[in-house]
């Protein structure tokens, strides 16, 4: 049983890896350096090709985490099945976490598409441009960060207490 609250409880802290556009990486990695006007565009491509480094980085990490955690859950149904132990809240929540999972997912593709997009672009326009494209990629963050609090508000207060009801009936204290 807590081996499944712990899983619980990592997945929920993994999505603050999946920090607004404008912020760094935490763990102790580098943060970026802002885009200045004063940059080269060779040193603003750079930065740039950086950061959806990083990004796609931490994307891997939490699809990662995400995939060891549905097999828990798995898990954890199974074993709730062969006890015949009711799952239906679980289920509904796991259900709800999927969609919450694949707006994040989502989000990210929209985001990794914009910046791959003006990869490679920084030459071919104005420093003043090159910024505002950057500001416009905020968005995308944004919408990340939002998801990854609705996740993690979910988890709290949904999802856990579901997975803590389940586990406790399947592997009661002695």
């Amino acid at each position: 049983m807590k081996k499944t609250i712990a899983a619980v409880a990592t997945f929920a802290t993994l999505f603050t890896g999946m920090p607004a556009f404008a912020q760094g990486m935490g763990g102790g990695e580098q943060r970026h350096r802002p885009l200045t006007p004063a940059a080269t565009c060779e040193e603003r491509d750079a930065r740039l090709e950086e950061r959806i480094s990083r990004k796609q980085a931490a994307h891997k990490q939490l699809e990662t985490r995400y995939d060891r955690f549905v097999e828990r859950m798995d898990q954890l149904l199974e074993d709730a099945e062969e006890a015949d132990v009711d799952t239906s809240d679980l289920s509904d929540a796991l259900e709800s976490f999927d969609e919450l999972h694949d707006a994040v997912v989502e989000d990210y593709e929209a985001l990794m598409e914009a910046m791959t997009d003006l990869s490679g672009t920084a030459c071919d326009m104005t420093q003043e441009e090159w910024l505002t494209e950057m500001q416009g990629l905020k968005t995308y963050g944004a919408e990340l960060d939002a998801d990854g609090k609705a996740i993690r508000a979910f988890v709290k207060d949904t999802l856990r207490p579901a997975v803590k009801a389940v586990a406790d009936e399947v592997h009661p204290r002695e």
